[in-house]
């Protein structure tokens, strides 16, 4: 079993690697680190416009929503 931070997640969708991504695990807070990480390079780093900001945190949201994730109940069973 591979468990995915949001660093990981946001690599393996760079280089285009989902089929092994989507055959792992992530948590929950992973979704907030994501949309913190594209919102440092929009409005801190300015090294994304608002427009690619977006798309990539639909593109970062849609391979999070794939991917599975412990139920609260679970969370220690990992």
């Amino acid at each position: 079993m591979n468990l995915f931070d949001s660093s990981s997640v946001i690599v393996l969708c760079g280089e285009k690697k989902l089929d092994k991504l989507l055959e792992g695990w992530t948590i929950n807070m992973a979704y907030y680190e994501l949309g913190n990480a594209v919102w440092k390079q929009f409005s801190i780093h300015k090294k994304i416009t608002k427009s690619e900001a977006e798309k990539v945190l639909d593109t970062l949201a849609e391979a999070f929503k794939r991917l599975k994730k412990p139920k609260n109940e679970d969370a220690w069973k990992l």
